[in-house]
C-alpha cells in the first residue's frame, strides 16, 4: 500500500467522522431544538406564547424562518467534508488499480 493511499484513507476516515457527527449535531435558536441535518424537529414545541397573539405570531414565523436557514447552512456544510471523504475514498481506489498495474 503507497504512502498516498494510506493519506487518502486517514483523510477520508477524518472527512466523513467530521461529516457524520455534523450531520447529527442539533441546531438550536434562541432556545429553541430545530433538529439536526438528517432530521428536523419543530422548534416550537418549547415556545412560551406572550398573550399577544401578533407577538406569537411574529416569534413563531422568526424562530421558523431562522431555523429552516440554520438546517440548510447546516445540510451544505455535511455536504462539503461528505463530498471531499468520498473523492478520497474514489481517488484511493483508483490510486490501488495503478499499483496492482505496476506488479
Amino acid at each position: 500500500m503507497s504512502p498516498s493511499r494510506i493519506i487518502l484513507g486517514a483523510l477520508a476516515i477524518f472527512l466523513l467522522l467530521g461529516a457524520g457527527v455534523l450531520a447529527i449535531r442539533d441546531v438550536a435558536i434562541d432556545g429553541a431544538n430545530c433538529g439536526s441535518a438528517l432530521l428536523r424537529r419543530d422548534p416550537l414545541t418549547t415556545r412560551v406564547l406572550t398573550g399577544d397573539p401578533a407577538e406569537d405570531a411574529f416569534q413563531e414565523q422568526r424562530i421558523t424562518s431562522s431555523c429552516d436557514r440554520q438546517i440548510i447552512v447546516r445540510r451544505f456544510l455535511v455536504a462539503a467534508p461528505l463530498a471531499g471523504g468520498v473523492g478520497c475514498v474514489f481517488a484511493g481506489r483508483r490510486l490501488r488499480g495503478r499499483d496492482d498495474q505496476a506488479f
